[in-house]
């Protein structure tokens, strides 16, 4: 998810350190209590030990975070520590890394459970940024990203549970990060960064030629797409399918392309959002057809339940910042599907095999999340 900085201009620091709804103008705020703000802010991150801290480390995704950045970065400019709950696991890994000859290792380590709200803020004030890889995000997230909301300390996580997490964490959050300068930044990995991005670009492409992008659709090659789920994924879907199954009125949320914007929308637009409405502007993420954009024929794609979401957030708060980030306060209509049969002439048969295809990943999918991994 994008996180735009100040309007205001003037240097990165500056845009770095405000809270995000500050637009400095002479008439709104003084230069002097202007500067005293972005400085206090910015201050915070100045004598911190480390410029990231990888929090859960040595889980799959944080172990390989870990080796890239020992492979990728260079020592004396960018220290780096690990974190998580388990010091055995730590040291274990850290040794590990150290013997595998990179050019910088991380220098420290710093241990805090996920539900030791002490131990996080004493976590968090010892780094500029925390990049957490430690999920279920719904079951041990909101703590770290509360502890860094209060410390001013930079946040990024590769979720993908847009409801409850992200929602929870913009509602409870949201004002405290931006009066402490932290960028919260949610869904950094494959949720939603490639929708983000594809989204933006073809938003800038129009607004260059003076034109709004009205609608969005991106793509996924239902054929070339490969990967699995690891334990953490598939542990943090079960987490949304039991809030989900508790907490059922959460069920419209979860296919409201504008969950995550509702601080955004005027209370006419937030009446608006009704079981039909949603389906209406968002069918594609249960049933399958033909797209005369693409001129292919597709099928639900999973992501598609929190990248809409991210997407439709990232552009209303482009839109924050005025016309010089976006040509259009409203943000397009977005679409994302798992593409399969190009072309338009394969009629009913194109027809059978995207319901096919859609009726036996989903069987398989369910079996994934239901069985056990160890039989």
């Amino acid at each position: 998810m994008e996180t735009p900085k100040s309007a205001s201009g003037g240097s990165d620091f500056l845009e770095q350190a405000l809270p995000r709804r500050v637009k400095w103008t002479p008439s709104k705020k003084g230069v002097l209590d202007f500067l005293q703000e972005a400085a206090k802010a910015q201050s915070l991150l100045e004598n911190r030990s480390y410029e990231v801290v990888v929090y859960g480390a040595t889980g799959f995704t944080g172990s390989l975070v870990c080796l890239h950045f020992a492979r990728h970065t260079k020592a004396g400019n960018f220290r780096w520590a690990l974190g998580g709950r388990r010091v055995e696991a730590l040291q274990a890994l850290k040794q590990e890394i150290e013997e595998c000859g990179y050019p910088n290792p991380p220098t420290g380590i710093i241990v805090g459970d996920a539900n030791n709200e002490d131990a996080l803020t004493e976590l968090v004030k010892q780094t500029k940024l925390v990049l957490t890889t430690s999920g279920p995000y719904s079951q041990l997230g909101l703590g770290l990203v509360k502890a860094c909301a209060e410390q001013g300390t930079h946040y990024v996580d590769i979720t993908g549970e847009s409801i409850p997490f992200v929602r929870d964490s913009i509602a409870k959050y949201d004002t405290i990060a931006r009066r402490s300068g932290a960028q919260i930044v949610h869904c950094a990995g494959y949720d939603s960064v490639p929708s983000d991005i594809l989204a933006r670009m073809a938003s800038e492409t129009l607004s260059t030629r003076g034109e709004r992008c009205v609608n969005c659709v991106c793509a996924c090659d239902g054929w070339s797409s490969r990967g699995k789920a690891s334990g953490g994924t598939i542990a943090s879907v079960l987490g949304i399918l039991s809030h989900l199954i508790a907490h059922p009125v959460d069920l419209l949320a979860s296919i409201d392309q504008d969950a995550l914007s509702r601080d955004m929308l005027d209370t006419k637009e937030r009446n608006r959002r009704t079981w039909w409405s949603c389906l209406q502007s968002c069918w594609w993420l249960f049933g399958f057809g033909y797209d005369d954009l693409l001129r292919t024929w597709h099928a639900p794609f999973v992501m598609a339940f929190c990248n809409h979401k991210i997407v439709r957030r990232t552009q209303r708060l482009r839109a924050e910042l005025g016309p010089q980030h976006t040509i259009s306060t409203q943000p397009p209509a977005y679409k994302e599907v798992l593409t399969l049969l190009p072309g338009s002439n394969w009629g009913l048969l194109g027809l059978a095999v995207v319901a096919i295809y859609t009726m036996l990943t989903s069987i398989g999918t369910m079996l994934i999340v239901l069985l056990p991994k160890k039989i």
